[in-house]
């Protein structure tokens, strides 16, 4: 199997591209794969036009593309495209019609391209494709873990499902942070959103779709705050980095979907300490249940009915790429389950962007069906950035303070850490 990477110079890429490579290499040590029909990984391209990493160069394993049209060109079996959905237009354009496997990164498209989306499920239908986005929470082993509790039951029931999402990206100090990113409805709330997705389908027995999973429609309720971006020049029109609010489906009984994601420096009061908390209660044939996971790297557990879960060895990314290959295996075979496809990403796409019309317009919407919820997507409108053009001078001592705040807010934020690895070493 030949599987070629764009954009392994950015952070995701980078982070896919070494957790495959070293797949790769444990294959060839053990004399086994993971990959569907036994075919192992026998060679990876990487591209970036920003160059490749020193430290991804493989000898006898990984090929360094000269350009776009050579990625392209690979004959690749697996294509995955590491990129903003402002750079993915020239891949799409060239691999979707040759009907290949393709993984994307989240988002679908920009806030203020929904059309990009729909032209996206049109051109899946008539090319054929295999064309999966990047959900990293769904091939997660704690999400299996959860999937197998559930499964023990003949009827759930979802009654709540929160989710509290925050990490720092406004801090100066930090260089992803500098990565232009979308409004956070779509850029980081979509993760949680697609996760329960992908619950209530597997619970519920149905493929993810509107009608599907919200018969009597949902209401949407919201609250966001703008985001001081590091690198506020890049950004032609102002993004959202904090949002709070929810989903509540008019099904009986109810689900309550209850989001908190945050990108500012604080939380209430103190330093944003990262986090990917989901908690979910309800009933599996008429008995309660309750789960409290964190899929924060490097912090992760899971709680089942108050009890610690064994999670041993995780690789979230390794997890991707094994999901993927087997999703695509599926595809070809016609085997159906749930998968991260464009109408999956689509209505993550669209309920996200109605949590940013709900907060922006200050209202809480009805959305009885997926024509009201498309409706929502596309009056996304710009707020556009005006850029001053203050002295430098004004400009460095501006950007300096913040400097300094955020070197002392990261030194607050790390003690607030280690106290609360001291006083919670269940967790």
């Amino acid at each position: 199997m030949r599987v070629a990477i764009t954009g392994a110079n950015g952070y995701i890429g980078k982070l896919m591209a070494a957790d495959l490579i070293k797949l790769a290499l444990r294959e060839r040590r053990e004399g086994s794969t993971q990959v569907p029909d036994g075919k192992g990984i026998e060679n990876i391209i990487l591209y970036d036009a920003r160059g490749v990493s020193p430290e991804l160069r493989t000898p006898g394993l990984v090929d360094i593309a000269p350009s776009s049209p050579h990625f392209c060109d690979s004959k690749s079996d697996v294509y995955y495209l590491a990129l903003h959905p402002n750079d993915r237009d020239y891949y799409l354009d060239k691999l979707v019609p040759k009907g290949t496997n393709i993984l994307c990164e989240k988002p679908m498209s920009t806030a203020n391209k929904p059309g990009l989306c729909e032209r996206l499920i049109r051109q899946a239908e008539e090319y054929n494709p295999s064309l999966l986005y990047n959900y990293i929470l769904i091939p997660h082993k704690i999400t299996g873990m959860i999937n197998d509790f559930l499964s023990q039951y003949s009827h759930v029931d979802i009654h709540n499902f929160e989710a509290s999402f925050q990490k720092n990206r406004e801090s100066r100090l930090k260089r992803r942070n500098r990565s232009v990113m979308e409004t956070i409805e779509i850029q980081e709330a979509v993760h949680p959103i697609a996760l329960f997705l992908y619950l209530m389908a597997n619970v519920s027995h149905q493929q993810v779709s509107f009608p599907n999973l919200f018969p009597e429609g949902v209401k949407v309720r919201a609250k966001s705050k703008f985001y001081d971006a590091p690198n506020q020049l890049e950004y032609r029109y102002k993004v959202n980095g904090y949002v709070g609010g929810g989903i509540l489906t008019l099904s009986t009984p109810p689900t309550r979907v209850a989001l908190r994601v945050n990108f500012k420096r604080f939380d209430g009061n103190k330093p944003t300490l990262p986090e990917k908390i989901i908690r979910i209660r309800g009933t599996g044939d008429g008995k309660p249940f309750s789960i409290e996971a964190n899929y924060q790297s490097d912090a992760e557990y899971l709680v089942i009915g108050g009890i610690k879960q064994e999670l041993g060895q995780i690789s979230p990314y390794e997890d991707v790429w094994i999901r993927a290959f087997q999703d695509f295996h599926d595809m070809r075979k016609g085997t159906r389950r749930i998968l991260a496809d464009p109408s999956f990403s689509w209505l993550a796409y669209q309920l996200g962007m109605a949590m940013w019309f709900s907060s922006h317009s200050e209202t809480e919407l009805l959305v009885s069906d997926s024509a009201a919820l498309s409706r929502y997507a596309y009056a996304y409108h710009n707020k556009p950035v005006r850029h001053a053009n203050p002295h430098v001078f004004y400009w460095l001592i501006k950007e300096g303070l913040k400097t300094a705040m955020d070197a002392g807010i990261d030194y607050w934020a790390s003690r607030l850490q280690a106290n609360a690895e001291r006083t919670n070493p269940a967790k």
